[in-house]
């Protein structure tokens, strides 16, 4: 195995951890959620956020190593893994491609999650927003047909509600 062969699985070896990490740190960011644990929630956002970024360093690296292996095998225009595996031995070419579909179908799981805990997040926000909603129409005096149903203060006396129906 070439020297930018064994660099791409160790890298595509350490992005698979790092999505595994991801993964579980989204389920817990789930199970924040659903609890309703804000601050639990805070953490599991900031690791994710510091995951995302090592995951984006990793794709540098990976890139880097595909282009490294593209002017090895003579094929520069090579912008792809795809070009360049066609070129390796086979050995390598399998070890590389399992790897490959690994991260591929990690990648695609971390998806519908991040899909899925967006979609918690939203929901418990148009929960909030309705409920904030409706205590603004209880204790914001608003306008109705013929001013029915306001409250009105007599003086010191207590609140009361003015009834115009006849």
């Amino acid at each position: 195995m070439t020297q930018h062969a064994r660099e791409l699985v160790e890298a595509l070896s350490d992005q698979e951890a790092l999505l595994e990490r991801m993964l579980q740190v989204l389920d817990e960011e789930r199970r924040c959620i659903l609890g309703r644990e804000l601050e639990r929630l805070e953490q599991q956002v900031l690791q994710k956020k510091e995951l995302f970024l090592a995951l984006e360093e990793e794709g540098v690296r990976c890139a880097k190593l595909v282009q490294a292996m593209a002017l090895e095998l003579e094929l520069p225009e090579a912008q792809s893994l795809t070009p360049v595996l066609e070129k390796v031995a086979e050995p390598e070419k399998g070890t590389i491609l399992s790897w490959q579909r690994r991260v591929l179908e990690l990648g695609s799981q971390l998806e519908k999650r991040l899909a899925l805990n967006a979609d918690l997040l939203q929901g418990a926000l148009q929960t909030v927003t309705g409920t904030l909603d409706f205590f603004a129409r209880i204790f914001n005096n608003s306008n109705t047909y013929g001013y029915g149903g306001n409250l009105v203060g007599s003086g010191g006396a207590q609140p009361r509600i003015i009834c115009r129906e006849a």
